[in-house]
Parts: structure tokens; C-alpha cells; sequence
């Protein structure tokens, strides 16, 4: 017996179904923003930027969850949709924004601020502790070993912590969330260390309420990347000069440039106005050093060497407001003969980074919102030496 495979017929209305389908499944594709990185006012957050191609080999993971982030926001039509969906809530009288990478608020007079995955930075704002008393101790127990282990070697540790643009502009925050009571999170765990260690710890933001006086030290609406989270680069220099004052006490030769030993314009960059660039009015003594300067080291990082080789070494394990060269790093090599720079999450290897790169100095730095995994992290050090 044969059997006869009896495909279906396709008629004319059939065929003219499916590619209608298709067109419309694949329409919204042939308008979908390239970049990403928006500010969507409906929804009162920034969309998800295209992560770089590169992260699909070095991170495959992280780039096939931001790709979607990515997707999801930027997709064609999707306003439209929004602002249908923000009709009917409002319908409802309950508007609530969750979705997306990050969620980005609009304050008074247009100023933007970041508030992280969820937006758990608000509650930052409002003053609820966002790293644990347990936590505070840890990371106490930690610096203490590690300035234990340093003061063997009569190595000087300076500990700085840097602030969130709330803390430095909270009169531009929206007005319907309101500010905690004095004193702010930052402050409390700066001074539970201080209390609780002998370490060289401070923050920055008395400095940065100084100096804002007279100079913008964060932009209102982020620079041409669309960096929201960090101070300008005017900030950046003021905050370098607040960590030279501490280096100064253990290195009295170290003196900051002063703000006439810069030029400060201000440019458009793309739709982000009047953001400042800051330059040295002298010629830079140092240049980068190649990879091949941490071929035996524990750890790759970065690492600028000056013309003066007989300048002090120093060991920073840091984050972006360090590590962005339009930012501190761009003056602390002028300063040393060896700058060497790693993020902090490799600081589990800092025992050997010292041993192996024997600076005269060491510094820590972290951002504010990152004060939690920064405890964590110097915690493990407790039990390592």
C-alpha cells in the first residue's frame, strides 16, 4: 500500500494572511531605536541602551539579558502604546512605572536623577538605611585588618566615599518625594567607620556643598553617554582635591593643583547642554603603560607610570568615579611615578596586589550607592592575612 502525503493548498487569501502577519510582526523591528538610552517623560526613567557588540563575547550573558532590556524599550511604536497604557491607568487613578534596566526620575526645573534597578535609590532619599548595622560592622572588622596589615609595612590607607547627585541637589528632587531627616545614610556609615576603625575615612560631600556654590559639580541631565549616576568633571576635580588633603597628611610633598591650574569650558554634546570639560592649563607627565605591566601581577587593571620615575607608587582599588579618565585619575598620576588602579570587586587579591606592586600608598574608593557590596567585599578581608 503507498501512502500519499497530501500537502495543504494554499489559496491567494491564505498567503496574503501570512504575509500579512509577518509584516506586521516584523514592522515595528524597521523602527526600533538604534541606540537606546532615551529619557521616556511618560514612564519619567531612562530606556535601555544597545549594549556593545563586544559584550557578546567577553559577557555573552550579560549582553543576551541587556539585549533584551534593549529590545523591550526601544522597540517601534512602543510610545503610542505607553501612552495608551498611562490614559487607562490614570483611568484608574494609579500610575506606577517598575519595567525597564533603570528607573530615572524628573525633578524641579528638569534636572534628572538616577535611581537604579527598581528605583531603590528613592528610599535612599527618603533616608531608609540602605546598608545593614551587620554590614557596617563587617566592613569596620575588614579595614581594620587591612589597615593592620598596611601599618606593618608603614603603608598609609586613605578610605573616600563618594556622594549620589541627591545628596548634593536634593532641592531639585521631585517635590512629592520627600527627604530624610539629618543625618543622611552616607553620613551615618562614614562616621560608624570613623568610630569604629583608625582608618583615614571620609565622603565627599561637604566638599562638593562648597564648591557648588560657584560651579556646577553635577550636570542636569548627564553628559553626551548619558551618565546620570556620576558627578561632572568639575565635581571630579574637586573631589581629587579633597583626597589630596588626606594623601597630604601622610605625604606633605603631594599638593593638589589649585582651580587656576585648569580651564573649564562648556560645550553642547549632542542634546546635553552646557556640559563642562576640565583641563590641566599644563602639559600631562605621564602616559599609560601597556598590559604587559600586569603579566605577573594577581590582577589586570590600569596603571599610568609619570617621567618621574622616583615619584611615590599608589595602589587605588576604586569604581568609575575613579577609574573614568575624565575624571580623578586624570590628575592623581601627576602626582606619582607609579599610579596603579583596580576595581574594587578585585579586592579579595589585595594582599598580593600589595606584595606584588609594594605601592607606597594605598587608596579605597566607592561610590555611594555601591556602599553595601563595597561592605561585603572589604568584609572578606577580615580572615585572609
Amino acid at each position: 500500500m503507498r501512502f500519499q502525503v497530501k500537502w495543504p493548498r494554499y489559496t491567494v487569501t491564505n498567503i496574503a494572511f501570512m504575509l500579512l502577519f509577518m509584516f506586521i510582526l516584523l514592522l515595528p523591528l524597521a523602527f526600533i531605536n538604534l541606540h537606546g538610552g532615551d529619557v521616556s517623560e511618560n514612564e519619567n526613567r531612562m530606556l535601555a541602551v544597545r549594549p556593545p557588540l563586544s559584550y557578546l563575547f567577553e559577557h555573552p550573558r550579560d549582553f543576551i539579558a541587556q539585549f533584551d532590556g534593549y529590545i523591550n524599550d526601544n522597540i517601534g511604536f512602543r510610545d503610542s502604546f505607553v501612552e495608551l497604557y498611562s490614559l487607562l491607568k490614570k483611568l484608574e487613578n494609579n500610575v506606577q512605572y517598575t519595567d525597564g534596566q533603570y528607573l530615572m526620575l524628573i525633578g524641579e526645573q528638569g534636572h534628572h536623577y538616577f535611581a537604579d534597578t527598581n528605583g531603590w535609590m528613592i528610599s535612599k532619599f527618603q533616608g531608609r538605611p540602605f546598608v545593614s548595622e551587620q554590614q557596617m560592622q563587617i566592613m569596620a572588622n575588614g579595614l581594620n585588618a587591612v589597615k593592620y596589615y598596611l601599618d606593618e609595612q608603614s603603608i598609609p590607607l586613605v578610605v573616600m566615599f563618594m556622594v549620589d547627585k541627591e545628596t548634593i541637589y536634593p532641592e531639585f528632587y521631585p517635590k512629592s518625594i520627600m527627604r530624610g531627616f539629618e543625618p543622611i545614610p552616607l553620613d551615618i556609615i562614614t562616621d560608624y567607620v570613623k568610630n569604629n576603625t583608625d582608618v583615614d575615612v571620609f565622603n565627599i560631600k561637604d566638599n562638593l556643598l562648597s564648591a557648588k556654590n560657584e560651579y556646577p559639580v553635577f550636570d542636569k541631565v548627564g553628559d553626551a553617554a548619558g551618565i546620570l549616576s556620576h558627578y561632572n568633571e568639575i565635581g571630579a576635580f574637586f573631589s581629587y582635591q579633597n583626597l589630596i588633603e588626606h594623601i597630604n597628611v601622610y605625604m606633605p610633598e603631594i599638593q593638589a593643583f589649585s582651580i587656576d591650574d585648569v580651564e573649564i569650558t562648556y560645550t553642547d554634546r549632542g542634546s546635553y547642554p552646557n556640559i563642562p570639560d576640565v583641563r590641566l592649563t599644563k602639559d600631562l607627565t605621564y602616559g599609560q603603560l601597556g598590559r604587559e605591566f600586569f603579566d605577573k601581577s594577581p590582577s589586570a587593571g590600569v596603571a599610568y607610570q609619570n617621567v618621574d620615575t622616583q615619584l611615590p607608587t599608589i595602589l587605588i582599588m576604586r569604581d568609575s568615579y575613579m577609574g573614568n579618565a575624565n575624571y580623578m585619575s586624570r590628575y592623581i598620576p601627576e602626582h606619582f611615578g607609579t599610579t596603579i588602579l583596580f576595581h574594587w570587586r578585585e579586592m579579595p587579591n589585595l594582599y598580593a596586589l600589595v606584595e606584588h606592586f609594594k605601592p607606597d600608598i594605598v587608596v579605597f574608593e566607592s561610590a555611594e550607592r555601591e556602599l553595601s557590596g563595597f561592605a561585603d567585599i572589604v568584609a572578606s578581608l577580615q580572615n585572609q592575612n
